[in-house]
């Protein structure tokens, strides 16, 4: 069994696939290492992948055809965000607010919510993170799944493999794919392990509702979503908001939120909130959240750490032997109500594949060949330093409790929502991941089928199952 690569990519979620699927497409001699037992088993996202190139990378020139081919859900056309007020249950009512591209807070430049390029979709991140993988592995690349990265092999100031759970394997180059918790970038000398300040927390719910109810209820045409984006008092003193993306036929509700201040919020007000579950309970809860999910079923939970890109972007994403990408780059962008983690993966996955194309050429992985990397993520950084500068309102208390104040303040500005009759309509309790299966058995029986993940390509035959990596001979 092979044991020496051009490139070991660590992670098999949207970087990881993209780069792997570059560099396959370049017949570059590539291996994914991915920890799960098939690739989207550890990773969450709110559900938008948003198509459009940055920098001339991205899933659109990945993939041009990836509409027609890709496991997608629903077409994102337009975000909203909604302000609510808590319900007063004396008068039995709440007021409501809505930012969209028609409200006059829009009209006149102080708020924006257009985000969309037009290839913009929900996506069920076990199906799409397969379906990328699997592209990788047609193209030629090499896939090992439960096999978990221990560290960095180094020989002279380069890094030069990684130690596994299976053996030590070996490459020209590593690209580090493994998401916000890396202990990759830290081996390889590019930072300290991230702070609270430096973190989103994010959870989420999946409720199964069905195509027709979630269409009637959202008002939305067949195939067609909506981002929506709230804000209010059920986040109960944290800064951060909750979302609803429509898929198919279930719908994705969570809570994105600074993590310094969730923690500061359940160790100072511990009598009002214990966990950001209590806030997306409350967010459940509110008569126009409860009003949707009428009858719905409650399939899954998952809470995810995000880089809160703008204060932990890698200020020198390589080093001899290393690339890092996606989250661990801390490529991630949040503008209000915009949550862009996929498309800078996708993005930066590529850079990396190219920068290697690049390097080889001269055939030194070295830190002086590999600077042109940083170049090549310049839209990148430009993005996500930008998003800084838009937190300093976008993310502030400001926004986050004085505007719902100013907005319900005034009568002029919001519109009363009488409360319906409580109906008990929530089916809550099936925990776990395992509860979804969205393509129906068959499908998903050969969505994470070892003939599709793990094609023995004609041209390449290098068919990697779970087992110990054989030792040197």
């Amino acid at each position: 069994m092979q044991r020496e690569f051009d490139v070991l990519v660590v992670g098999a979620g949207p970087s990881g696939s993209a780069c792997a699927l570059h560099l396959a497409k370049n017949d570059v001699n590539v291996l994914i290492l991915e920890m799960g037992r098939h690739p989207g088993e550890k990773n969450v996202s709110g559900g938008i992948v948003y198509g459009s190139d940055v920098g001339g990378f991205g899933l659109k020139s990945l993939v041009p055809d990836f509409e027609a081919t890709a496991p997608l859900e629903r077409k994102i056309s337009s975000h909203e965000v909604h302000i609510l007020s808590s319900p007063d249950e004396k008068k039995r009512s709440y007021r409501h607010y809505t930012l969209s591209r028609k409200s006059l807070a829009s009209r006149f430049g102080l708020f924006s919510v257009e985000f969309e390029t037009g290839h913009d979709f929900t996506v069920i991140r076990s199906q799409f993170d397969g379906w990328l993988a699997n592209l990788a592995v047609e193209a030629g690349a090499a896939l090992s799944t439960e096999t978990t990265v221990l560290d960095l092999l180094k020989e002279d100031g380069s890094v030069v493999g990684v130690s596994t759970s299976k053996g030590e394997l070996r490459a020209k180059l590593v690209v580090d794919c493994s998401g916000v918790t890396s202990t990759l970038v830290e081996s390889a000398g590019l930072r300290g392990a991230l702070v609270p300040r430096e973190l989103y927390h994010g959870i989420k719910h999946v409720y199964r509702l069905g195509a027709d109810k979630i269409e009637e209820r959202l008002r939305l045409k067949a195939g067609n979503g909506r981002a929506l984006t709230y804000l209010g008092d059920f986040m109960l003193g944290i800064n951060g908001n909750a979302f609803i993306y429509p898929n198919r036929d279930t719908l994705s509700l969570g809570i994105v939120a600074s993590m310094d201040s969730m923690i500061r919020a359940t160790t100072e007000h511990f009598d009002r909130v214990g966990k950001l579950l209590d806030a997306l309970d409350a967010f459940e809860g509110h008569p126009m959240v409860r009003e949707l999910l009428h009858g719905a079923e409650l399939l899954e939970f998952s809470a995810h750490n995000i880089p809160k890109g703008f204060t932990c972007l890698l200020k020198r994403p390589y080093t001899s032997g290393y690339l890092a990408a996606g989250d661990a780059l801390g490529a991630f962008v949040k503008i209000g109500p915009m949550v862009d983690g996929m498309r800078y993966a996708i993005a930066s996955g590529m850079m990396a594949a190219q920068t290697y194309l690049a390097a080889a050429v001269s055939g030194s992985f070295r830190e002086k060949n590999l600077s042109r990397y940083r170049d090549l993520l310049t839209p990148v950084y430009e993005d996500v330093n930008r998003s800084g500068r838009d937190s300093f309102i976008s993310e502030s208390g400001f926004v986050y409790r004085t505007l719902p104040r100013l907005l319900f303040g005034s009568k002029l500005l919001s519109h009363k929502v009488e409360i319906k009759a409580e109906d008990g309509s929530r089916k809550r309790v099936r925990h776990g991941t395992d509860a979804v299966t969205y393509l129906g058995d068959k499908t998903l029986d050969s969505l994470l089928s070892r003939e599709l993940l793990y094609p023995c390509n004609s041209r390449r035959k290098r068919l990697l199952l779970p087992g110990p990596f054989p030792a040197k001979p």
